[in-house]
């Protein structure tokens, strides 16, 4: 028998096995995507509060006192306070020996800051990872603080 057209292209099983092919990688790859995305901005927000750190000695070396803003520390720091669209970057506490920094990080930027908090040791101790358990939704955020100054 002769067909009268040429038969070329895909027929709808080839596409779907496709489409499946396709929805099985990308239900495999997302998940370690937005793992990934996470723990660069965690490191973005401990570098911010690191930074933070040295601007306070270097505040604490021309003023003798700690200052008590971001606002204060702004000539001091190595990033513009301006572009930390993920993350908000707070003094909660300030004194003439001590200072308290906080940076939380909001990474669906839908306003909402978890509780997860770290709180950073003394230099010469190592940095504590954020308990596994203590995050109900890792998408919302955390908040690292770091407590220093003269003790």
């Amino acid at each position: 028998m002769k067909r009268l057209f040429n038969s070329s292209g895909f027929n709808l099983l080839e596409l779907m096995i496709v489409l499946a092919i396709v929805g099985i990688l990308a239900a495999v790859a997302t998940p370690a995507y937005v793992s990934h995305v996470y723990k660069t901005r965690e490191t973005i927000a401990h570098q911010y509060i690191l930074d933070v750190q040295a601007a306070q000695e270097k505040f604490y070396a021309l003023n003798d006192r700690y200052s008590a803003n971001v606002a204060g520390l702004t000539s001091h720091l190595s990033f513009d306070t301006a572009d930390t669209q993920f993350y908000v970057l707070t003094m909660i506490a300030a004194s003439t020996n001590t200072y308290t920094a906080q940076v939380a990080a909001d990474i669906n930027q839908d306003g909402v800051y978890s509780n997860c908090t770290r709180i950073l040791p003394p230099p010469a101790q190592p940095v504590p990872e954020i308990a596994a358990g203590s995050c109900a939704d890792k998408n919302e955020g955390f908040k690292i603080s770091l407590i220093a100054g003269l003790f």
